[in-house]
């Protein structure tokens, strides 16, 4: 089961961390421009369609470019804007990986799920579905889905992502269980995305 004490209850979505870090922070305050830049340049950066926001990854090990120590997850994932020169924080997400069996994933999903009913209480609308991901065509990948939604459209949400061989292999996406924060901005853009 997993901890959330750098899950820090607030008001606002703005208040809250994985690992440390908020929505709203720049990435300016734990890594350097320099750093900073030459991850977006990297081949591990993932460009979402439409080119406005893009996902860089931070973790522990001598593989990443942006290091920082994690108590919780595996590794992060952060999105900000391509060409935000503030590198303003639109979304954190932490991932725990299942590699040999989806279903310690979803022994997972339960834990954290009920443990963020317990914690958010009334504060937000909570919505469970799930769908092939869009981004497979092949309709062979899937994502479960557990959204908390707070009032301005922001959310904490806890996914399992269960990708197909091809894409195992080919992209090297790997199954995993994540728990995120998303600014109302970067949710309403995942909604318009046409892959």
């Amino acid at each position: 089961m997993l901890s959330f004490q750098s899950l820090t209850k607030a008001d606002d979505i703005g208040d809250f961390e994985i690992e440390g870090m908020s929505i709203g922070d720049s990435l300016l305050d734990y890594f350097t421009k320099n750093e900073i830049q030459k991850e977006m340049n990297s081949e591990f950066v993932y460009e979402y369609p439409g080119n406005k926001f893009i996902k860089v990854g931070v973790g522990s090990g001598k593989s990443f470019i942006l290091i920082k120590e994690l108590d919780q997850y595996e590794d992060l994932s952060i999105v900000i804007k391509k060409n935000d020169k503030k590198y303003k924080i639109y979304s954190i997400q932490g991932r725990i990986f299942c590699m040999d069996d989806i279903q310690d994933c979803f022994s997972k999903e339960k834990n954290i799920v009920l443990e963020l009913k317990e914690f958010f209480g009334n504060a937000a609308k909570f919505n469970k579905w799930d769908q092939w991901h869009t981004a497979d065509k092949s309709k062979d990948s899937h994502v479960y889905a557990n959204e908390f939604i707070f009032k301005n459209q922001s959310k904490v949400a806890v996914h399992i992502y269960d990708w197909s061989n091809r894409l195992k292999k080919e992209k090297r996406w790997y199954d995993h269980i994540s728990v995120a924060i998303l600014s109302k901005e970067y949710s309403s853009f995942l909604q318009s995305i046409k892959y």
